[in-house]
């Protein structure tokens, strides 16, 4: 409704404009309008009009809004809305007077953050993306009330996302298995539980071969680590960059980390070494050592005679005879002893494993007697 209202021009100095005005003289009678909070002076321009008390119950009328548009945000995007998308939405239910409804669906249907957000809810438990279908469907479920978590929880338990599930686990088991057959063909030792889940979703989700696998593995840096080792303990020296990618590519097709030893350990340069450097001959005593702190016990003659040949006759390193020490079955009842004294019990196949690779790596047996000791199932047990 317009009521028609003569203003002095001194009072309008005090309301805000909203297109300029030209100048004019003090006390000037003009007849204006006001529609709402709009002043229009014709000829003049047309002012807002700003009233406290409006002022307040639009701050008011916010502060209810947000706390409407942040809940369906937490509904329709799993998050909560920002200061910007807040204030848009405050803005449009107060200005051009939206219903949270109009703001649920324009966060739904107009909104490339909720497709993506549904569309990785596909990929996660279906490991595909949302067809056009599937798209409209929860869109509409949500749009009519329904929330993000109610479509996760009816995707995760649908006929499709099941059956992959039983058949990702069958297949799992295989290729779990054959991807520790890689981590001990290359490096010696077992796959661990993040790299089995690594390179497992890499073949299930982005059709990975084992080949892959083998040759991802083969340019990891603990492979860069390894060779390094062989060549500063057989040749004394740093790998070259020629020789690190040579024997990375016999790994990748088929070859395992004993064969690069051997065939470094029984190179022209590691012979030459052996018999011109005096501080690199083996003794009982360094094979000796080996029996200390693998077994705890001092090697007998025939192990000592026994690695001493293998030392000076086939080119062994210390290092192999400490692998072939920790894989003896003394080792394994060793630590089986361990395991009844404090835990009273056998030792489970992945603890004895993961010791003996700890002893091979470096560790000693009592090493391995302080971490049972001390470990939570053996304190509970006291």
């Amino acid at each position: 409704m317009k009521t028609s209202n003569v203003l002095l021009t001194g009072t309008l100095l005090s309301i805000s404009l909203i297109s300029a005005t030209p100048s004019f003289a003090q006390n000037q009678q003009i007849t204006c309008t006001i529609n709402q909070n709009i002043i229009n002076c014709p000829g003049y321009g047309s002012f807002r009009y700003r009233n406290n008390n409006n002022n307040n119950n639009n701050n008011n009328n916010y502060s209810r809004f947000e706390s409407e548009i942040n809940n369906t945000y937490i509904q329709v995007l799993g998050r909560n809305a920002n200061s910007n998308e807040l204030t848009n939405y405050s803005q449009r239910m107060n200005n051009q007077n939206w219903s949270i409804n109009q703001v649920r669906r324009d966060l739904t249907t107009n909104n490339q953050e909720f497709n993506e957000t549904i569309n990785n809810i596909y990929r996660e438990y279906l490991g595909r993306n949302i067809d056009s279908d599937g798209l409209r469907y929860f869109q509409n479920l949500i749009v009519n009330g329904e929330n993000i978590d109610f479509v996760r929880n009816a995707v995760a338990t649908s006929p499709e996302a099941k059956n992959r599930n039983n058949n990702s686990n069958n297949n799992n088991s295989s290729i779990e298995g054959q991807i520790n057959s890689i981590y001990l063909e290359v490096l010696g030792r077992n796959a661990n539980s993040n790299e089995l889940r690594n390179y497992s979703q890499k073949m299930n989700n982005q059709n990975w071969s084992l080949n892959q696998v083998r040759n991802d593995v083969a340019r990891s840096q603990e492979v860069n680590q390894v060779i390094s080792g062989i060549y500063q303990e057989l040749l004394g020296r740093n790998t070259d960059s020629a020789g690190l990618q040579y024997f990375q590519n016999l790994i990748i097709n088929g070859r395992n980390i004993d064969y690069v030893r051997n065939v470094i350990a029984n190179s022209p340069e590691a012979r030459n070494r052996n018999s011109n450097n005096n501080n690199n001959s083996r003794t009982n005593q360094d094979i000796n050592n080996i029996y200390l702190q693998v077994l705890g016990r001092d090697a007998n003659s025939n192990d000592l005679q026994n690695y001493t040949q293998k030392i000076n006759n086939q080119n062994w390193s210390l290092r192999q005879v400490r692998r072939e020490v920790a894989n003896k079955p003394e080792l394994n009842q060793a630590i089986n002893k361990i395991y009844q004294e404090y835990l009273g019990r056998d030792a489970d196949k992945g603890g004895l494993d993961y010791f003996r690779n700890l002893v091979i790596n470096g560790q000693s047996i009592d090493s391995v007697r302080d971490a049972i000791s001390n470990s939570s199932e053996a304190r509970k047990r006291r």
